[in-house]
């Protein structure tokens, strides 16, 4: 177990642009866009509209508004986004 000089809720409250908060609350139908290019032949290309229908442990749950697959679920993974070194903290952040 590593111990770290920083308190939890110190790390949590940090908000960099590059990253989302500690919590992000997501209701039921609410409308997503897709930032990244995740699988390009299925419609799940940077810019894509998608419709969030639920969370799992590590997936998204989503259905896509535009494009050529709208109408279609996909479930979109969990991934893992770290803080840049220029990003101002001495340490590299890491949320999932």
């Amino acid at each position: 177990m590593t111990i770290l000089p920083y308190q939890q809720e110190f790390l949590n409250s940090i908000s960099q642009g590059s990253i989302p908060p500690h919590i992000l609350k997501v209701k039921n139908s609410a409308p997503l866009m897709l930032l990244r290019n995740i699988d390009p032949r299925y419609g799940l290309c940077n810019g894509t509209r998608l419709l969030y229908c639920g969370l799992f442990k590590n997936m998204l749950d989503v259905e896509i508004v535009t494009g050529s697959n709208a109408g279609k679920r996909a479930f979109l993974p969990k991934i893992k986004l770290k803080t840049n070194r220029s990003a101002g903290l001495p340490f590299v952040l890491s949320r999932k």
